[in-house]
């Protein structure tokens, strides 16, 4: 700018029209440039709301999960309620079912030994249990 009006001072006095065209010209340009940072702070303002939208829709998943462990923490928590024995009998036994080979005897074997606890008896295959002779099914599940 400093440039420019020194430049204005050193055009010639007497000469009106070209101080005018000297102006003008000094218009254009500034326009032009105004025109490109208010273009230029338009798209930074489209990045910062886009920013923005970004932030608050992970601060609403933070707050759900603040929520959720919240809740997972309080029952955690909660002292458990006495029941009279009497009136609840508690479970016995798991039951599994699914397609042979998917894992279940070797899930509940892992169980039984995580929990303390003996299986009643070794993981039978279901082909181990149509036996030709009488009682012999039997004795394969007690056993």
């Amino acid at each position: 700018i400093r440039k420019k009006s020194e430049q204005v001072k050193n055009i010639n006095r007497n000469n009106e029209h070209e101080q005018a065209q000297f102006v003008q010209q000094l218009d254009q340009e500034w326009k032009e440039k105004e025109q490109k940072l208010e273009q230029s702070i338009s798209e930074h303002q489209q990045f910062k709301d886009d920013i923005d939208k970004v932030i608050k829709d992970y601060e609403r998943q933070l707050d759900e999960k603040r929520n959720q462990l919240k809740n997972v923490q309080f029952e955690l928590n909660k002292k458990q309620k006495v029941v009279h024995k009497k009136l609840v009998k508690p479970h016995r036994g798991f039951i599994m079912f699914g397609p042979p080979g998917t894992g279940k005897s070797e899930i509940m074997s892992k169980l039984a030994t995580k929990i303390g606890i003996q299986m009643v008896g070794p993981p039978l295959a279901a082909g181990e249990l149509n036996r030709p002779l009488v009682g012999e099914s039997e004795r394969i599940i007690i056993a």
